[in-house]
């Protein structure tokens, strides 16, 4: 439920990225997302900045307000995108999160996690489709790992 709920934030957010190209050295991803259901209201953000051609450091952040307590959600990582193709470009990433629960029914969460997939560059936009998986530290037995999809739309400016 933790994991679907970050995802529609996910999914219906949308980046921003600076630079003459994006995913050379010197851009910078700004993104912004939001999504709601019965249970309260999220909200995420997001900064990367590219410290060589392909190569972002980032951190992510979503906040989740809601019937049962507040949630903040932190994720740095390190993702490597194959800039040099045209329209298609995979990329690799890595990733360290940390759930943090305002309820003292839920203990606070570390993860680890990759992810894969690729953008397909179109003018001034692009899309990204990829996979995460995410292995829940501290935790035993079933439940403990996850695979979930990752949606993006960015604007170059």
């Amino acid at each position: 439920m933790r994991i679907g709920m970050v995802l529609l934030i996910l999914c219906v957010g949308a980046e921003v990225t600076h630079a003459e190209k994006p995913f050379e050295q010197g851009s910078t991803r700004l993104s912004v997302g939001a999504a709601g259901n019965q249970n309260g209201l999220g909200m995420a953000f997001g900064v990367g900045y590219f410290v060589a051609n392909g190569l972002e450091l980032g951190l992510d952040s979503a906040f989740w307000f809601g019937d049962q307590g507040n949630q903040l959600h932190l994720m740095p990582g390190v993702r490597y995108v194959l800039h040099k193709p045209k329209r298609f470009k995979p990329y690799l990433g890595v990733f360290f999160h940390r759930a943090v629960y305002s309820s003292e029914d839920r203990e606070n969460v570390n993860s680890i996690g990759a992810r894969a997939g690729g953008f397909v560059k179109g003018g001034r936009h692009f899309f990204g489709i990829g996979i995460a998986y995410e292995k829940y530290l501290d935790c035993e037995g079933k439940g403990c790992e996850e695979f979930y999809p990752e949606l993006v739309f960015a604007l170059h400016l």
